[in-house]
């Protein structure tokens, strides 16, 4: 196709395309780098729309022919209508000063639009908008006017009543915004009203060729002018931000910093209390160690010395020690780390006053309001609890620890040591019990022994001293009893020796703990019944089983019968049998003594002790015997299996 043949290019079309090309280019620019929150974008809509309405508008002066010039200026006409539709509604949505503007006013403007651009298009057939040409200006210039029809003032009316309604929008808001957003509104008025001051110049003017001139000028600076707008806000908009991010990081470094901060203090209150609890199970330990004390079986003195000593471990103290109060004098009971004799220096300088019995918790220095004694501060302890350790119906005395460097107490460390003390007060309470009770059960035993040898040995030796006398006189006489007599005196020493071997057997009763049942009734048969002459047989089953708790409470049993059997019975044989018959444990005492009638029996201390203790282990006691047939006792425990 030759474009010589349809195109002059003008001047004034070059004007024109420059234009188009800088608007399309202003539009792609402020499109591609479009940011949605500022919503500058929209505006690269009006500039496409600009940029195409001078596009044929250039192609409008270049043309030759007239009813192509005739097509290209409707199509600039048209593109022109939609740029000052797109103005309108860029300030109605980035404003948004109507409430009541919505989608169907939106529709309603739009379908106008629509029918303004129908009529447009279709003006060779109906001529409502131009009638015809009319060249003017020199034939270089390649200009014409136009006749206008009866519609070509609504089309103008309506693309100037969009714009001027556009601008007092804008206006508007000039007057409502303030700082920053005033002056932007401001400068985006002034570059949108460059092109259509420049159209109304054009328009109104009759001298046309300025208006021609000036169009695609006012076009060209608005572009540009926008553009800059647009990325000035944009860089404002970024620097605002950059700031923002600024302050945020800032911010943020605060918070880390601060949070740096908390975590140190949190590591520093976690190794507190980490350390703090590592303090406070070393002393429930040292307080759980005071308490076991008790338990050991130990004198009172070696139980003091050990019960100071664990005190002091607890309480990391220099020195500690325990005195009694004697007639209003300190006696030291036990100590450890005293260099000198402390109490003495005490007493020597006056403070005894000063040690109150009266107070519930202890004394403390320097704690203390009063004045630390100077017994102390002498001899370089500098620190001191005390406290006085009271007794129900025991002497009491003061529990003293002393540091040698100056420290003040927390109420949790007196209350702690309140804590040990009144631990300390009751291991020597249970002390004095334990030997009150000790000393009960030796006096008991005394006694018990003391009515065995009345009831049994000393019977044995009033018989024999009887039997012996009656020996004498039957020797003066020459009478023939003599023999039966003799025999009386054999019988009764031999029990006597029995009776005797059995006291000393349980002075030195046999501990379970290492050694079992069955062991144990050996060694009781070996050290009584066979030294008294007594033939015994023991015979343990192979599947013989039973608990150790049942063996401490059995042994008692077997032990009584043997102790019965050995007072009573003038047996010569005796036999103890562990044995196991269907599925039932089985132990079987048989001597063939005199026996006796368990009927008549049962109210003896002896068999009601063995019946009790069967009952505690859910055992059967039976007891067989007849007068002259000896005896046979079973204890018998069911169901009782190896691992019971």
């Amino acid at each position: 196709m030759n474009l010589v043949a349809f195109l002059n290019i003008t001047p004034y079309a070059l004007m024109y395309l420059m234009a188009a090309i800088i608007n399309l280019a202003a539009a792609l620019l402020i499109w591609f780098y479009k940011n949605k929150e500022l919503e500058n974008y929209k505006l690269a809509k009006i500039l496409f729309f600009i940029s195409l309405y001078m596009f044929f508008s250039a192609l409008e002066l270049s043309a030759k022919q007239d009813d192509f010039r005739m097509r290209m200026l409707e199509f600039g006409d048209l593109f022109n209508g939609f740029a000052n539709l797109s103005l309108f509604l860029f300030v109605i949505d980035y404003y948004k000063p109507w409430s009541w503007f919505n989608r169907k006013w939106r529709y309603a403007l739009l379908g106008l639009m629509l029918v303004n651009c129908a009529i447009t298009l279709t003006n060779r057939f109906h001529n409502l908008f131009w009638i015809e040409m009319i060249p003017y200006g020199s034939q270089g210039d390649n200009l014409s006017r136009y006749a206008i029809g009866p519609l070509f003032h609504f089309s103008n009316f309506l693309y100037i009543g969009l714009s001027i309604v556009s601008f007092i929008l804008l206006l508007r808001e000039v007057f409502k915004r303030k700082g920053t957003e005033r002056r932007y509104v401001v400068l985006l008025t002034a570059a949108l009203a460059l092109p259509f001051i420049a159209y109304l110049l054009f328009s109104l003017n009759d001298l046309n060729l300025p208006g021609v001139s000036a169009l695609p000028l006012g076009y060209m600076l608005s572009a540009v002018f926008i553009t800059w707008i647009v990325f000035n806000r944009m860089q404002s908009r970024i620097a605002y931000q950059a700031q923002g991010l600024k302050d945020h990081i800032a911010s943020l470094q605060r918070e880390i910093e601060h949070r740096k901060e908390l975590e140190g203090k949190l590591r520093e209150v976690q190794a507190e209390q980490t350390a703090k609890l590592a303090r406070q199970t070393n002393e429930i330990a040292g307080i759980y160690d005071l308490i076991l004390l008790s338990a050991e079986g130990l004198s009172q003195k070696d139980l003091l010395e050990q019960a100071i000593q664990k005190i002091k471990k607890v309480l990391s103290c220099s020195a500690i020690c325990y005195c009694t109060m004697n007639e209003g004098q300190l006696v030291l009971e036990s100590q450890i780390g005293l260099r000198h004799p402390v109490m003495e220096n005490i007493i020597g300088n006056g403070h005894l006053d000063t040690l109150d019995m009266s107070k519930i918790g202890p004394v403390v220095y320097p704690n203390s309001d009063d004045r630390m004694p100077t017994g102390l501060t002498d001899l370089g302890y500098l620190s001191v609890m005390y406290k006085y350790i009271s007794m129900e119906n025991y002497v009491g005395g003061f529990l003293f620890t002393l540091w040698e460097q100056k420290s003040s107490f927390s109420a949790e460390e007196t209350n702690f040591f309140n804590g040990i003390c009144e631990s300390f007060a009751l291991i020597l309470e249970n002390a004095h019990l334990n030997q009150a009770i000790m000393n009960e059960a030796k006096l008991e035993e005394r006694r018990r022994i003391a009515r065995d040898l009345h009831d049994s040995v000393t019977q044995s030796l009033h018989s024999l001293a009887f039997s012996a006398e009656t020996a004498s006189e039957q020797a003066e006489t020459g009478s023939n009893a003599l023999g039966e007599v003799l025999d009386l005196i054999k019988t009764s020493a031999w029990q006597a020796l029995r009776e005797m071997r059995l006291l000393l057997y349980e002075l030195r009763l046999m501990d379970l703990e290492n050694v079992n049942l069955e062991e144990a009734v050996r060694v009781r048969l070996d050290a009584v019944e066979k030294r008294a002459g007594i033939r015994y047989e023991i015979r343990v089953s192979d599947d013989f089983r039973i608990p150790q708790i049942c063996s401490t409470e059995l042994y008692p049993i077997v032990i009584e019968a043997l102790n019965n059997s050995l007072k009573h019975s003038r047996s010569e044989e005796i036999g103890v049998y562990f044995q196991e018959e269907n599925g039932q444990a089985m132990i079987v005492i048989r001597d063939n003594g005199v026996g006796f009638d368990p009927a008549a029996a049962t109210n003896g201390m002896g068999l009601r002790n063995m019946y009790e203790r069967c009952r505690k282990i859910n055992a059967d006691l039976e007891i067989e015997s007849k007068s002259g047939q000896g005896t046979v006792i079973r204890i018998i425990l069911p169901n009782i299996n190896g691992d019971g």
